[in-house]
C-alpha cells in the first residue's frame, strides 16, 4: 500500500509493527459496508414502535413524538461507539497509535451511515392509509435524522480541514503540474473532500433525504480515497470488534429512540 502522506492534513497515524498485518483498504471499507447493511436491516425491526412496546412489555413505545428528545440518545450512541473504537485501537498489541481519542471520534463522524435513510423511507409508511397518523417508524426516523444532521456538521470540521490543507498545497488542481505526482487514490480523496464540502449548500437546496443520500455517497468517496492514500499510516486493527461496536451501539440508539 502507498504512503501518500502529503495529502493527509493530520500528523497522527495508526501503524502496525509488522506491515503485513495492516488491513487492506477493501477490508476497512468492507467493515463499513457490513455495518451499514446489518444496521439497516435490523433498523426495520428495532425502529418499529410496536416492537419496542412489545419488547418492553408495554412500558415504552407509547408515544409518537419521543423523537423531540430521544435524538440525544441516538447522537450519544454514535459518538460513544467512536470513543470505544478509539480505545480498542489504542490498546491493540502490535500496533502504534499516536492520536487523541477526540481525533478519531471526529474522523469517524464522517463514516458512512445508511440506516437513517432506510428509516426515513419507512416513516412514509402510514399506520392507516385512510388517515394522517404517523408511521410506526416516525420517532426512530426523526431521532436518527436529527442525530445524523448534527454528525454531518461535526464531520465538516474534519473535511473542512482536509479541504483547507488541499487548497493550501494545491492538491485540488487535479490536472496541474504541481499535483501530477499525486496517486489516483489521493485524487479520489480530494474529489471526495470537495463533494462533502458542499454539504451546507446541499442542506439549503435539497430535501433532507437528498441531503442524506448525497452525503452517504460522498462519505464513501472520501473514505475510499483516504484509506488508499494513507496506506500504512492508517492500519486500524480489530476490524471485527469495530464492526460489532458500531453495529451494537447503532441498534441501541435506534431502539431507544422509539422507547418513550
Amino acid at each position: 500500500m502507498s504512503n501518500d502522506s502529503r495529502i493527509l492534513p493530520w500528523t497522527w497515524s495508526i501503524t502496525a509493527d509488522d506491515p503485513s498485518k495492516c488491513p487492506s483498504p477493501s477490508a476497512i471499507l468492507g467493515t463499513f459496508a457490513a455495518v451499514n447493511v446489518l444496521v439497516s436491516v435490523l433498523a426495520v425491526i428495532t425502529g418499529h414502535r410496536l416492537v419496542v412496546k412489545f419488547c418492553t412489555f408495554g412500558k415504552f413505545g407509547n408515544h409518537e413524538n419521543s423523537w423531540t428528545y430521544m435524538w440525544l440518545v441516538s447522537l450519544g450512541t454514535q459518538l460513544g461507539a467512536n470513543v470505544l473504537v478509539g480505545y480498542l485501537i489504542q490498546r491493540a498489541s502490535g500496533f502504534s497509535a499516536n492520536y487523541s481519542i477526540g481525533d478519531l471520534v471526529l474522523l469517524y463522524t464522517a463514516r458512512p451511515r445508511l440506516s437513517f435513510l432506510v428509516l426515513s423511507l419507512l416513516s412514509l409508511v402510514r399506520n392507516d392509509p385512510y388517515d394522517q397518523k404517523t408511521s410506526y417508524w416516525h420517532s426512530s426516523a426523526m431521532s436518527q435524522m436529527i442525530a445524523e444532521i448534527i454528525l454531518e456538521f461535526v464531520a465538516l470540521a474534519v473535511v473542512g480541514r482536509a479541504v483547507h490543507f488541499g487548497v493550501v498545497h494545491q492538491f485540488y488542481h487535479i490536472g496541474s503540474d504541481s499535483n501530477g505526482s499525486l496517486s489516483s487514490s489521493a485524487k479520489t480523496m480530494a474529489r471526495g473532500d470537495e463533494v462533502i464540502s458542499g454539504t451546507l449548500h446541499t442542506i439549503l437546496v435539497y430535501t433532507i433525504f437528498s441531503f442524506g443520500l448525497f452525503n452517504w455517497v460522498s462519505s464513501w468517496v472520501f473514505w475510499a480515497g483516504y484509506v488508499k492514500t494513507a496506506g500504512t499510516l492508517y492500519c486500524p486493527p480489530k476490524l471485527l470488534e469495530q464492526g460489532v461496536v458500531w453495529t451494537s451501539f447503532s441498534i441501541i440508539g435506534i431502539f431507544t429512540s422509539g422507547a418513550a
